[in-house]
């Protein structure tokens, strides 16, 4: 039998296969828009700053901010760690260890931090901020972080028996969580380490 010779399309007019294709298509895009780098919230613009790496000025004045978080926990009796979370250059959510004063492990400053963050854009995906905090997160606040999209990581003090970035494991560069995020470690790191020692010194001396 002879193969059906082709014939060229008819113009205006599109072959079973080309729908076909289109539909596998529309079916397998948006869980990849949706969950890539590439999805925002409509009405909103490209993530174009993510590209870029803060600014040693940013970098500083977001870890100071963090301090001062910090400091408001080892003021409350709580382990002193702070941070905050920037979009577009303004800081939008803010948090500090509230374990003990609100009986809960998940008090985290990221977790408080990422829940103000979330509520002042009106959704769950920070897919445009940045976190600073003075302390490696944990394999918890680094599983909110992957999962809120925060792109950029930024950390003091690093946290060898439950840091999450590479001190004890490494979920932040994980292909199978998404997008690996950036991490800038090691900024103010002698402060973030004095803040801490402090705080277990006076704990035992009490």
């Amino acid at each position: 039998e002879s193969p059906t010779p082709w014939r060229p399309e008819p113009k205006g007019r599109r072959s079973l296969r080309h729908y076909a294709a289109l539909f596998s298509q529309l079916c397998i895009a948006p869980r990849r828009l949706i969950n890539g780098p590439l999805y925002r919230p409509r009405g909103t613009k490209a993530a174009h700053s993510m590209l870029i790496p803060p600014t040693a000025e940013q970098l500083n004045f977001l870890m100071d901010e963090a301090l001062h978080e910090a400091k408001h926990a080892a003021a409350a009796g709580e382990v002193p760690v702070g941070a905050v979370i920037s979009h577009a250059g303004a800081i939008i959510g803010r948090g500090h260890n509230l374990t003990e004063t609100q009986s809960t492990v998940s008090a985290h400053a990221e977790i408080i931090a990422i829940n103000q963050a979330s509520q002042n854009l009106g959704g769950w995906r920070l897919s445009e901020c940045i976190l600073c905090v003075t302390l490696e997160p944990c394999t918890m606040c680094l599983g909110a972080i992957r999962l809120a999209r925060i792109p950029t990581l930024v950390f003091g003090a690093g946290d060898s028996r439950q840091g999450a970035t590479g001190s004890l494991y490494d979920l932040s560069q994980d292909p199978r969580l998404g997008d690996p995020i950036r991490v800038i470690r090691n900024i103010r790191q002698v402060e973030c380490e004095e803040i801490l020692s402090q705080f277990f010194k006076q704990l035992r001396v009490s």
